[in-house]
């Protein structure tokens, strides 16, 4: 409220110090010039912008549309000019200046909001860039692997069907078949081969059969550890990454707001419009002398072209997932 009355008391003032008659006596503590600026830091003040109302700036043009359609008087001539030269050259720059600041501001808070995805800082961070870059090739031999596992398990199923055909007439194919020498290093060849009989012309169709079934079917289990193996490798190394972004969102998405809220507050008080229907009434006043209500009329009907802040738009949370989700995970 205090601020308001302040506001109010300090636009009044200002055309009492433009012209005595139009107030009457109200007597003057202070230049136009300092009057004026005094409006301005009051405007410009964030505490004081809170207590603004839209009437205030309302009273503002009414008081200045009533001073330069009635008032013509020299003193009233000079004030105007005084009022039309610190608006043009004073006002309206230091306004345009805190804009661009404030422009400034947000750009530099989203650009940081911006700058916590990992594709960008991985090229500020070279370790990052090669853990990251470590992770997609998991991920790619994860896509291979899965891919060559069930490949695998299809011809799997074929050579089983030969084994059973050539076997068919053993009664043990297991016992028969699995000493062959070809079974050494796949983890099934047993520890008590010494001394078995070699395997007659007969059965070796079967076995061959059963010895590349064996082979394949370790091929197998080998794409299928690899998988899993890199989709271990890769949610290790993107844990990290994506808490460390999560944090780092968190924390930008909220210095982002504050700096957007309180832009936008500024923005919005700084009133462009107002601002320059009241320079137009001065200024015809000061080219002119006194405004006719037609003159005055125009100033307020004008479409006036405002450059205002411009507000990014923020980016959504990115879809950070240490799992290789895009395929099946490998049972």
């Amino acid at each position: 409220m205090a601020a308001k009355l302040g506001f109010v008391a300090a636009c009044l003032g200002l055309v009492a110090l433009a012209s005595g008659s139009f107030l009457g006596s109200a007597r003057p503590k202070m230049s136009l010039e300092e009057a004026i600026k005094h409006v301005d830091e009051h405007i410009a003040q964030e505490h004081m912008w809170k207590g603004l109302e839209p009437e205030d700036l309302n009273t503002m043009e009414s008081t200045i549309e009533t001073l330069v359609t009635k008032g013509d008087d020299p003193a009233t001539r000079l004030a105007v000019k005084t009022m039309y030269s610190f608006i043009t050259n004073t006002m309206i720059p230091n306004r345009e200046k805190s804009q661009a600041n404030d422009q400034s501001w947000l750009n530099s808070q989203f650009e940081g909001l911006e700058n916590c995805h990992w594709d960008h800082q991985t090229k500020l961070d070279m370790n990052l860039h090669a853990k990251v870059e470590s992770a997609a090739d998991h991920k790619k031999h994860y896509k291979d692997s899965v891919a060559k596992h069930g490949e695998c398990l299809g011809v799997l199923e074929g050579k089983k069907l030969v084994t059973d055909a050539y076997c068919a007439a053993v009664e043990d194919v297991e016992k028969l078949c699995h000493c062959d020498g070809r079974l050494v290093g796949l983890g099934s060849h047993p520890v008590d081969c010494k001394g078995a009989p070699k395997i007659a012309a007969k059965d070796k169709q079967c076995c061959d059969a059963y010895v590349e079934h064996a082979q394949h079917r370790a091929g197998c289990e080998n794409a299928k550890y690899d998988a899993k193996y890199a989709q271990m490798q890769h949610k290790i190394i993107m844990t990290k990454v994506c808490k460390d972004y999560d944090t780092c969102y968190a924390a930008r998405s909220r210095s982002y707001a504050v700096t957007e809220k309180s832009v936008k507050t500024a923005e919005e008080l700084r009133d462009w419009t107002m601002l320059y229907k009241i320079q137009c009434l001065v200024g015809a006043f000061d080219k002119d002398g006194k405004v006719s209500q037609e003159e005055a009329q125009a100033c307020k009907d004008k479409k006036y072209v405002v450059e205002g802040i411009k507000f990014p738009e923020v980016p959504a949370k990115a879809e950070c997932n240490p799992e290789v989700d895009a395929y099946s995970p490998v049972r």
